[in-house]
């Protein structure tokens, strides 16, 4: 059975599904550069179609992820039921009721009537593409919940959704029966801490959106100075294993919150929310973990791309496997709604593990010189551009790299990729000032997956998080010592460990790399400008490149080796060769 998906929620895109396998997969914002875009994806449906060789008429049905739309999640420009909230917040009996699943569902529903035009739309512009198959809408955490199980490769497992919201709820908890998902358990919206942690970034001067750089200014602060005021405003109830919201919701919890913390700084506001998220959302998993008595765990939602907390789920007592979707926020809603159709039609799908997150377009050598030739780069073939990457990276050399099939997911796994050595620690900043970005993360390292034991510590319950950098993990003396560019302040490092069959380049340049270098490691970075989406073509690659002014640009098998500047330089100088 083929099945097109989409989400048009925030990172909206598109997904193939073919007889319960993901084909295809990608996301609106890497095509027309609007970071995170809310909207009709159809340029991700077109190339999607395009990069599995399917015409619009070759699919048997269309699911459309989340019943009631959110069209901004812009606190300056609310949307008409987000204000509406804000102001019913206020008031005390509707925000005690707003914690209870009756009138959430009552929300909902009255909510889901005025929606109507939305889904109407949607599948208006649907038709105008050309579609005719059925469209089925589809619950937004039941597309979290099915793109965490059924990728995941679990038989039996806890599937745990956490996210800001989505079709009334924060959370919802399912449990696998004859490989279809049944919901045991859900907590409304209104007690989100999703919504909390963003309220945060937004106090700290972050936009929406952008809640990792508070994730790694965390570890500059001190928590107990500000824990106790997000502390008394929302909370992790255990007797009814609920989260719950003592304040106000949006705009109205943001005067307020801005008030209590004035005068702290923005390093001990994002430690006190980070460890307070840390610790009701752990205390919220430990409690479904003991009651459901599951030790392989899968997540899915916005929350979960908090990498630290991610680390502190998989030390959970009893947990011995974590799993969290690549693609974990709203990005990854089209894939999960395939899997969700799915069973709605009552085909009987198994498990398995995603293998590769390399599920989006890619361009082949003719296309990317036919780019090069027009650019303002020399540039020449080379039959062995693993070894010219190991060798400009020992030598301190910023390489952009761009080959093979785009990443699905938020995160740079090897194709569209910034490679440098991590032996510096004083890169993170230099390497910032060349993207015009602002973070306080240190990068992330890729490394051969057969070393990984000699850097990093306590890998059993991680090892399927580790391939697609969804999880920190704390580090060995060893890291410290030949990596020191790759490891935070609070001795973590965020890495990804790759195999030869994962990434036969990569995994050759890391070779190489020991070989000249000794370390088996080097730093791996989003292929993106500040506040850009991660390169999607070979246009934009080149783009990228020259304006980070990065030293060397290895694309499909071309190096640019450097920019010319002058126009009379680019027509004698430009050539194309064998040159290894």
């Amino acid at each position: 059975m083929k099945i097109l998906s989409i989400s048009t929620e925030q990172d909206a895109g598109a997904a193939i599904n073919i007889d319960g396998k993901i084909v295809a997969a990608a996301n609106e914002e890497r095509f027309n550069r609007k970071k995170l875009f809310i909207g009709f994806p159809e340029i991700s449906i077109k190339e999607v179609c395009k990069k599995v060789s399917l015409s619009f008429n070759d699919f048997d049905y269309i699911a459309v992820s989340t019943l009631n739309h959110i069209p901004s999640l812009d606190y300056k420009n609310l949307a008409f039921h987000q204000v509406i909230g804000e102001k019913l917040s206020r008031i005390s009996p509707i925000q005690k009721a707003l914690q209870t699943v009756g009138f959430t569902e009552f929300v909902k529903n009255s909510y889901s009537i005025i929606q109507g035009f939305y889904r109407n739309k949607v599948v208006k512009q649907l038709r105008e593409l050309g579609f005719k198959q059925k469209v089925y809408f589809i619950d937004h955490h039941t597309c979290h919940g099915y793109a965490a199980y059924n990728t995941s490769g679990f038989d039996d497992c806890l599937v745990i959704t956490l996210d800001g919201a989505g079709d009334g709820y924060c959370s919802k908890v399912f449990i696998p029966e004859n490989y279809k998902l049944h919901n045991v358990h859900k907590i409304p919206f209104y007690g989100s801490p999703g919504y909390y942690y963003s309220y945060a970034t937004n106090i700290c001067g972050f936009k929406y959106g952008r809640e990792g750089k508070l994730t790694g200014l965390a570890a500059f602060g001190n928590p107990e100075k500000t824990k106790k005021i997000f502390a008394s405003r929302v909370n992790y109830d255990p007797k009814k294993m609920i989260f719950v919201n003592y304040g106000h919701y949006f705009n109205s919890e943001i005067k307020f919150l801005q008030k209590a913390l004035s005068g702290f700084s923005k390093e001990d506001i994002a430690a006190g929310i980070q460890t307070h998220t840390e610790e009701i959302v752990t205390s919220y998993i430990s409690d479904l973990v003991k009651k459901f008595n599951k030790t392989k765990i899968a997540l899915c939602g916005g929350v979960f791309a908090n990498v630290k907390l991610n680390q502190r789920i998989s030390e959970i007592e009893n947990i011995k496997e974590l799993y969290v979707h690549p693609h974990m926020g709203d990005g990854g809603l089209a894939v999960g709604a395939s899997f969700a159709l799915l069973d709605q039609m009552n085909q009987i799908i198994k498990p398995y593990f995603l293998e590769t997150a390399y599920l989006g377009p890619e361009y082949s050598d003719e296309e990317i010189m036919k780019e090069l030739e027009t650019s303002r780069c020399s540039f020449y073939k080379s039959e062995n551009v693993s070894s010219v990457m190991a060798k400009a990276i020992s030598e301190g050399k910023v390489v952009a790299y761009f080959n093979g099939a785009m990443e699905y997911g938020p995160r740079a796994l090897g194709n569209r990729s910034i490679f440098v050595s991590a032996k510096d620690p004083h890169i993170n900043q230099s390497l910032n000032d060349r993207l015009e970005r602002s973070e306080f993360m240190p990068f992330a390292p890729i490394i051969m997956k057969e070393k990984e034991n000699d850097y990093f510590k306590n890998l059993d319950s991680k090892h399927k998080c580790n391939r697609f950098m969804t999880i920190t993990t704390d580090v060995k003396e060893k890291a410290k010592s030949d990596i020191p560019a790759a490891v935070h302040i609070d001795g973590t490092a965020r890495f990804q460990s790759i195999t030869k069959e994962q990434n036969s380049v990569v995994y050759k340049m890391l070779q190489i790399h020991e070989e000249l270098t000794g370390v088996p490691a080097v730093i791996n970075t989003s292929f993106n400008m500040h506040e850009e989406p991660i390169v999607e073509s070979p246009k934009q690659a080149i783009d990228c490149f020259l304006r980070g002014h990065l030293d060397v640009l290895v694309i499909g098998n071309y190096v640019a080796e450097k920019i010319q500047t002058d126009a009379k330089d680019l027509e004698k100088n430009t050539l194309v060769s064998n040159k290894t």
